[in-house]
């Protein structure tokens, strides 16, 4: 801390623990194995990743109201008469602003890990490192009792080929965990890598790229044209650079297929109630 400053100035992100990823992702990094003196080294590693502490020292100009009398006699009269100025005196304060950047832990191991790791980190959280019993009111316990919501597609939208392919690869990862940067089957998904990875295997070129990316590729179609196969996306689910941060797959009758936490169907309109519609988009076949 700056000693000697006027004014302190705090802008302090929440600090946050969450036991099963923080279990599981040392657990991935350091082979299955590790001891808490052990493990020290790469908790410093993950808490260095997770929060960034800066302080910045600036000076600011700032003004007080200033009054002041006098007072004159007239020389005929003898009239003692007041004047009363006022005026805006400059100062000069330093002001010590901390900020402390928090990045979700569920986004460090994407960072931290390798591809083989990553993979070793989604077993783990798919059966909670097998001590589900550690904390029983966990949000995770529902990847042990496949919580998650299903939904029959009709098999009238199945008749087109392009989204029934989409469709039965994104089938395959239904209640598997969010991951952060996940892009592969074996390390798991976040929205656009399981979109993207949905949309590669029925014959689409898209790479891996962000829903804004995503989204870029896109024409945009208004709800109400909403067909089998198109791309919804969604505004300010956390915190980013970009416009886009979520994007789901649409499969007809207001439903959505996405990698939310897990892999599930949601309705478009309970989906649109937690987070912002942003667009609706096609891509070219």
């Amino acid at each position: 801390m700056n000693p000697g400053c006027d004014e302190y100035v705090y802008e302090l992100g929440g600090i946050e623990h969450d036991p099963y990823i923080l279990l599981s992702l040392l657990s991935a990094y350091l082979d299955g194995f590790w001891t808490i003196d052990g493990a020290q080294d790469a908790i410093e590693d993950i808490f260095a990743r997770q929060y960034v502490l800066t302080e910045t020292v600036s000076e600011e100009t700032r003004y007080n109201a200033v009054t002041e009398t006098r007072t004159e006699t007239d020389a005929e009269t003898g009239e003692t008469i007041v004047y009363v100025e006022r005026s805006d005196k400059p100062y000069t304060v330093t002001v010590c602003t901390v900020t402390l950047e928090v990045t979700p832990l569920n986004f460090i191991p994407a960072s931290m890990l390798t591809r083989e790791q990553l993979g070793e980190y989604v077993s783990y959280m798919s059966i909670l490192g097998g001590a589900e019993e550690l904390f029983p009111d966990s949000y995770y316990q529902k990847y042990l009792t496949e919580d998650y919501q299903d939904y029959e597609v009709s098999e009238k939208y199945l008749t087109d080929p392009v989204f029934s392919a989409v469709l039965n690869e994104a089938e395959k990862y239904l209640g598997w965990p969010y991951v952060w940067g996940g892009s592969y089957p074996d390390t798991g998904f976040d929205c656009s890598g399981f979109v993207c990875n949905a949309l590669n295997a029925a014959g689409y070129d898209v790479g891996r790229t962000s829903a804004q990316g995503l989204y870029q590729m896109c024409s945009e179609v208004s709800v109400e044209e909403l067909l089998p196969g198109d791309l919804v996306f969604f505004t300010g689910t956390y915190e980013s650079a970009y416009t886009v941060t979520h994007v789901a797959i649409y499969v007809g009758d207001g439903m959505i297929i996405n990698a939310g936490d897990p892999v599930q169907y949601e309705s478009l309109e309970a989906k649109s109630a937690q987070a912002q519609l942003y667009a609706c988009g096609r891509l070219e076949r």
